[in-house]
């Protein structure tokens, strides 16, 4: 498992200091925030959903784990909705599993 990803730090809500932009959300048996995509994926669960803010990151990521997940993008700051599209720039590769893939723009 290899990426690159980066994101813009910052803050999203003073009181929840996992709230941050480029934060993805894993919802599911595996809940939380993480730093990066690829982090998020490896912490999930079979059958989790991965939630991307809207916003654009950049780096090659292989999912190869033998699990399914769902990838969903384009969230704002708070999670509260979809507002866009999430992109990512870079190769993405699924070399095992399932990975279901919805509001993201692949570059």
């Amino acid at each position: 498992v290899s990426t690159d990803l980066t994101a813009t730090s910052g803050d999203c809500d003073d009181n929840d200091s996992n709230l941050y932009p480029g934060a993805v959300k894993v919802i599911g048996a595996s809940a939380g925030y993480y730093s990066q995509l690829l982090n998020a994926y490896v912490a999930a669960s079979g059958g989790d959903t991965l939630q991307n803010m809207e916003e654009t990151v950049i780096g090659d990521t292989n999912f190869n784990l033998n699990k399914t997940v769902t990838l969903e993008g384009g969230y704002n700051c708070g999670y509260a909705s979809v507002t866009g599209m999430t992109t990512i720039s870079g190769d993405m590769t699924v070399s095992n599993g399932t990975v279901f893939i919805g509001d993201i723009i692949l570059q």
